[in-house]
């Protein structure tokens, strides 16, 4: 499967430098993608309810609301 490289990583022992496309194995590609350090070309972004547990999203959706509330007033 072809990866995008985000930043400098090592993939199998070799080293890849940012910008980089390369073919890893199917369990490379998801790990890479999960820790930020590779994207899939021409796949979706991911959006922040996919990228975050539910707890940092309670926590943005209460910093939301505070800062909609202080522009109000």
């Amino acid at each position: 499967m072809k990866v995008k490289i985000i930043t400098n990583t090592v993939v199998n022992g070799v080293a890849f430098d940012a910008g980089e496309t390369v073919e890893v194995s199917e369990s490379d590609c998801r790990l890479l993608v999960a820790m930020g350090r590779a994207t899939v070309p021409g796949a979706p972004a991911p959006s922040i309810e996919e990228t975050t547990d539910s707890r940092t999203m309670a926590a943005l959706n209460a910093a939301q609301a505070r800062d909609s509330r202080k522009a109000r007033a």
